[in-house]
Formats: structure tokens, sequence, C-alpha cells
């Protein structure tokens, strides 16, 4: 048979068990596709060894000295030597023509180990491809975000959640700073935990830290962030994973039970204010007023009086205010109109608000159901944050007021052009006393919140900085509350 000019004919020199191995590697598929210009011509292997059926049996020529195989297959042109031998090397190269190329063992051990990585190669690749994409899929069906940064805070990959969230797809990410992730119609509160980015960095462990944002409609919403970084070999960062988890549900439910562990040590202290104080403060203000009865008193004596009856009435109204805060309101509910309670408590506000310069407007949807509460409760909480929009405006300014049908509520918006709240106040704004106006006594809100959620119904607070807080009553329809 001719042999095409472009293969190369090969023969073995060896022991009969290395030969073997060395066909069987022969006849692997990796290695044809690497060599396929190679091709066996025969074998020479010695008289004394007596596993020769070993390769007889696969229809090899055996020769048993190296003439005798170049005489049987002068197509041979490579010579391969598997014994580690180097006197038959020595003998064999005085021996060959120089046309014939010499292989000796350690360029086949050479050449073993070569193909041995490329045989496995494509196999660690699918592996390496199989991992990657159950890693792709477990990261894409996390409910958190997932972010992989390098040690500078540029993003490498983001998980689906990311993409999904902010309505981009992965390319869009990939460089940007770790901080393009959040939503950018969204704010970062000031005041944070340090940054468990930073930390993961320095101490090369997971750090984790909570954070704040403020959404675009003015909410207060909570992460939790945990980043873990990856090391290599020399335990040195190379990168890091970020998971940052949206708590802010059960952030506000935590924070609702502390508000009512606070309403209730409230009701203890009232209790406690009602009998040692109010007694005494009544005692102070008739001894105030008797004494401006007194015409002895001169001016200056008069006007201390007056500053002391004045401040004692001060004291006992906010004194009343907490009485009344902690005191268990009537359950006497029934069905109330709201744009009824609206129109009555603004003709009473709007003196204020022209008195104030504020341009009062009125958007009342018309045929709204009733609703489930008591309507002097619900007025007075309306007045409560109606006088706060107009508060915050100072001079001049907008606050409307617009009833809705929402669902299973019915909602009163109050809307102020006014100041708005800082963002570091807004975790405290229903905390009983908290207040930022030099004499604000810090239980309107406080009680509005209290009234309205003993109905049944919600109150929420958005607000930005600098333009103004929309504070909204979600009241129970009727038919909802039963």
């Amino acid at each position: 048979m001719r042999r095409n000019s472009l293969l190369i004919g090969m023969g073995l020199v060896g022991k009969v068990s290395q030969i073997h191995e060395f066909i069987q590697r022969l006849d692997d598929h990796a290695l044809q596709e690497l060599f396929p210009e190679v091709f066996l011509t025969g074998v020479v292997v010695s008289e004394q060894d007596t596993d020769a059926a070993l390769i007889r049996d696969q229809g090899i020529a055996i020769s048993h000295d190296v003439p005798a195989l170049l005489a049987h297959r002068p197509d041979t042109k490579m010579l391969v030597v598997l014994e580690d031998d180097p006197d038959l090397l020595a003998r064999l190269r005085k021996r060959i023509p120089a046309t014939l190329s010499l292989v000796d063992a350690r360029t086949v051990s050479i050449l073993r180990d070569f193909v041995t990585r490329e045989t496995y190669c494509p196999s660690c690749q699918n592996d390496l491809s199989t991992a990657r994409s159950m890693l792709r899929t477990l990261l894409d069906e996390v409910a958190d975000d997932i972010l992989f940064v390098d040690t500078d805070g540029n993003i490498l990959d983001v998980n689906k959640n990311v993409c999904e969230r902010l309505g981009q797809p992965r390319s869009f990410f990939l460089g940007k700073p770790r901080r393009m992730a959040w939503d950018q119609h969204t704010l970062s509160w000031d005041e944070q935990d340090i940054d468990p980015f930073e930390q993961a960095l320095r101490t090369s462990t997971k750090s984790e830290g909570m954070h704040v944002r403020i959404d675009r409609q003015g909410k207060l919403t909570y992460f939790r962030i945990y980043v873990y970084p990856i090391l290599d070999d020399q335990s040195r960062v190379t990168s890091l994973l970020e998971m940052r988890r949206d708590i802010s549900r059960r952030t506000h439910m935590e924070k609702q039970l502390q508000q009512s562990e606070k309403m209730a040590a409230l009701g203890e202290l009232a209790a406690y204010i009602a009998h040692e104080i109010r007694n005494p403060l009544v005692s102070i203000g008739g001894f105030a007023g008797s004494l401006l009865k007194m015409e002895e008193l001169s001016p200056a004596a008069l006007q201390k009086v007056q500053i002391i009856l004045d401040e004692s009435k001060r004291l006992d109204t906010i004194l009343r205010g907490i009485l009344n805060f902690a005191r268990p309101t009537p359950h006497e509910h029934g069905m109330v109109e709201v744009n009824k309670i609206v129109e009555e408590t603004m003709q009473v506000m709007g003196m204020g608000c022209e008195k104030q310069g504020v341009h009062l407007k009125l958007h009342l949807t018309r045929n709204l159901p009733p609703v489930h509460g008591r309507a002097e409760a619900i007025k007075q909480s309306l007045i409560n944050v109606v006088k706060n929009g107009i508060e915050s405006m100072g001079k001049g300014g907008e606050l409307s007021v617009t009833t809705r049908d929402q669902g299973a509520y019915v909602s009163i918006e109050v809307v102020d052009t006014g100041t708005g709240i800082d963002t570091r106040h807004m975790e405290d704004i229903f905390n009983p006393f908290f207040s930022t106006k030099k004499n604000g006594s810090g239980l309107g809100l406080a009680m509005t919140k209290k009234v309205i959620e003993e109905i049944g119904g919600r109150i929420e607070v958005t607000s930005t900085k600098g333009q103004g807080t929309m504070v909204t009553l979600l009241l129970k329809k009727n038919n909802a509350a039963k």
C-alpha cells in the first residue's frame, strides 16, 4: 500500500509491556486528532520477551532488531525508543540511517504528559462550563441582589434580580462602580454603618452592615448587606461577592412592635403623671390666679405671676394630651362620610391657612363609600396633619387635601410645599414627644397614628427635604372593616 508523503511511519523499540501501553495511547481518539499524520509500521522487541502475544494478537508486525524492521517496512521514518537506556540509544544512533529520526524515552515521557493533559482538558472545560451554568442558575434564582466586584469596587457580574429590579441588561453594569447597582432615583441615607465592602477588603473576612435608602416616594427602605471576600492561594483578596437583602418589611414590623411597647410604657407613665403631677399643677394654677387678683402686688410681680399662670396652663395642655394619648379610645365606631369630615375640618382650618398666606386646594372624589371609625377621631387626626403642614410652610405656600377611593380604603392625602422632613428624622416622626418645632409636644403625629390604626387604617408619610411632605390617611371602608 502506498502511503501519502506527508505521513510519518513510526517504529517502536522497547519491552512488550511498554509498547502495549504506548499502542493503547496511540489508538486514543484525542491522540489521533493531535497527530493524524503518524501511523505504526511495526515494533522491535527482544526474543526473550515472552509477552509478545499481547501485541501479536493485534496484527502488528514484530521484529527482533531494527535492521529487520527497516527491511520489512522501509516506510519507517521515525524510531521511538521506549526504554530509558542510554547505551541502547547510543548503539542505535550509530547503526540507523541519518534519514531516520530517533526519539528517546525522555521525549516520549513529555509527549505522554502532553497527550494526557490534552485528553483531559476538554473534559475539565466541560465540567467547568457545567459548574458555571449551575452557579449562574442558582444565583439568578436568589431573590436578593448579588454582585461580583473587583477590589476597586467595579462590577464584574450581577445576578438576574439586579437586572430586573433596575430594568437594565447585565452588560450595562459591567465595569461600573458598585453604587450603580442601586436605584438611581433613590437616595442614600446620610447616617450609615461602616461600609461592609471596605471592611471585608481590609480584613479579608466576611463583613455585613445595614444600609438605609429613601425611595422615590420618600419612604425609608432597609437593606442588609453581606460581603464575602474571594481569596487566592496566597490569601489575598482578588474579588468580592456582595449580597444585598431588602429587609424593609421585617424592619418596619419590628419598629411597629417597638412602637407598641413604647405606647404601653407611656400608658404607665401617664397614670403616674396624673397622680403625682397634675394635682400640684392645678394648685399652682389656682394660687397664681388668686395672686393676680391681689391689688397690692406691683406690676412687676403681677407680670411674673402671669408667667407662672401661663406656663402652668401650657403644662396642663401637654398633660391632657399625654393622658388622652395613653387612654384607650372608645370603641363606638360607625359609618363616617370622609368628604363631609374633610369639608367641615377645612372650613375651620382654612382660616389658619388664610392667616399664614397659604393657598388651600381641595380635591374631593364624589360618591365615596363610608369608612369605619369615629368622626371626631378622624377629624382630630386630619387637624393634626393639616396643622403640621401649615406650620412647616411658614408664610405662603400651598396646601392641598385630596380624597380618593383606594380599593379597600378611602384615602385623605395632605400635601404641603414646606421645608420637608430631614431624612435623619424620618424614623422618629411617630415617636411620642419627638418634635423639631421649638414648642412642639411631639404628640400630634403619634396620636394620629394611634387613632388611625385603632380603627383599622394606616398612615403613610413621604417627604423630600426642601420640597414638601405628603401625609396619607388610609381609612378602611365600612364593609372592609367587618
